[in-house]
């Protein structure tokens, strides 16, 4: 994985485009999607989380919310899903 800022930060934006993708299917319920969504996220966040210098705790908290989003889809709490998912998104973009 490169150290390159540019790419972390490529990354980073991957994600916010994707939890947006997946708030808009959680609000209208489009499970597929909403799954898709943070699935995309997760794997960017992982990625930009490994390429920091350092532990970042910032990241790895916004990971844990989205995993337990996804967790919660999986258990069918949508309600609860939705909540993590809106407050990833608003950390990421903090």
């Amino acid at each position: 994985m490169s150290d390159d800022p540019h790419h972390r930060g490529a990354l980073i934006e991957t994600a916010g485009l994707q939890l947006d993708r997946a708030h808009l299917a959680a609000t209208t319920m489009a499970g597929g999607e909403v799954r898709r969504g943070l699935s995309l996220a997760l794997i960017a966040l992982r990625d930009a989380a490994r390429s920091a210098t350092g532990d970042d705790v910032s990241l790895n908290g916004i990971i844990s919310r989205l995993e337990e989003a996804m967790a919660d889809l999986e258990a069918g709490k949508l309600a609860d899903m939705e909540r993590l998912i809106e407050t990833a998104r608003t950390d990421l973009r903090a």
